[in-house]
């Protein structure tokens, strides 16, 4: 699933490129839904497995935000008949 070379990095430092922030990350890890380990008190995970979530979640992302910016709620107008 992971190439041995693949390296553990903060979620601090995984939340810098994605659209998450690091609590959300924290929280997917926490709940299995990104690979992670818990090395002492912090949690870390690899860029592979965050660049995987995103590339899973990403039409479920873009849906979100259509719903947040109202797009996915707008009727649209017909021209008015005079």
């Amino acid at each position: 699933m992971f190439g041995e070379n693949e390296q553990f990095i903060s979620l601090a430092e995984a939340a810098e490129n994605t659209p998450y922030s690091q609590e959300y990350l924290s929280l997917r890890v926490r709940t299995g839904k990104i690979y992670g380990k818990k090395i002492g008190r912090n949690w870390y995970t690899t860029r592979y497995a965050v660049k995987t979530y995103i590339a899973d979640h990403r039409e479920d992302s873009l849906q979100y935000e259509e719903r947040r910016n109202g797009s996915a709620h707008r009727v649209k107008q017909s021209p008015v008949a005079e």
